[in-house]
């Protein structure tokens, strides 16, 4: 038996270290499912300037692995489209379109994704913003109007 250079620098696939990290089928599915969705929203044109070749398929396995090489090479690149991301969800949760405490498990596929291929990005950085999409400053008169247009007490235009 030999160990060749070769079988150390082998990588696996990032999207199959993706999915072979959950165990429970339904967390599996709602995962992959959110981390579909964001890796669909990324422009090709970050591919393209960071001459990155994407696949025609658009297969989430081919994106996510698109995605992984995007953030070896540009890690504050990959940040800044996750902040983006965040920021749109934070737009949602405002709208009342969105459940605030549903925006950090459509941040976890994509720390999964991430962490899969160790590569190690600042998620304290990313977690501010997960946080200020929860909106901690906002005072208890407006979750208490929040709560009560998501239960249906008040009208969506009552407190405008």
């Amino acid at each position: 038996m030999q160990i060749s250079i070769e079988n150390i620098e082998q990588r696996e696939d990032p999207y199959q270290l993706f999915l072979d990290h959950f165990k429970n089928k339904e967390t599996k599915r709602k995962y992959t499912k959110s981390l579909e969705r964001f890796l669909k929203l990324i422009p090709n044109k970050i591919y393209k300037d960071s001459n990155i070749e994407i696949p025609n398929n658009q297969l989430v396995g081919s994106l996510a692995s698109c995605f992984v090489l995007l953030a070896r090479k540009d890690a504050k690149l990959a940040q800044n489209i996750i902040a983006a991301y965040i920021k749109e969800e934070k737009k949602l949760v405002e709208n009342n379109n969105l459940n605030p405490n549903t925006v950090p498990n459509h941040i976890k596929p994509i720390k999964v994704l991430l962490d899969s291929k160790r590569f190690h990005y600042t998620g304290n950085h990313l977690q501010g913003c997960i946080q200020d999409s929860l909106s901690p400053k906002t005072d208890a008169k407006e979750k208490l109007t929040i709560q009560a247009k998501r239960r249906g007490i008040l009208s969506r235009t009552s407190s405008q």
